[in-house]
């Protein structure tokens, strides 16, 4: 799950990511790597850019 996450991470897929990450989290709450990868999505949202109404 955390590794799907990662994935969908670095594939810009931010929704996809913090759900397998959630699910990662929820099955090994006392991961570290769930929750520094939980941690740098909540992090990378503020500084993605983004076009103009969702475009390509």
């Amino acid at each position: 799950m955390n590794d799907q996450g990662y994935s969908y991470m670095l594939r810009g897929n931010l929704s996809a990511a913090r759900r397998k990450f959630e699910k990662a989290y929820s099955l090994d709450p006392g991961n570290p790597v769930i929750a520094n990868n939980l941690e740098l999505l909540n992090g990378s949202r503020r500084f993605i850019e983004r076009p103009p109404n969702n475009q390509p």
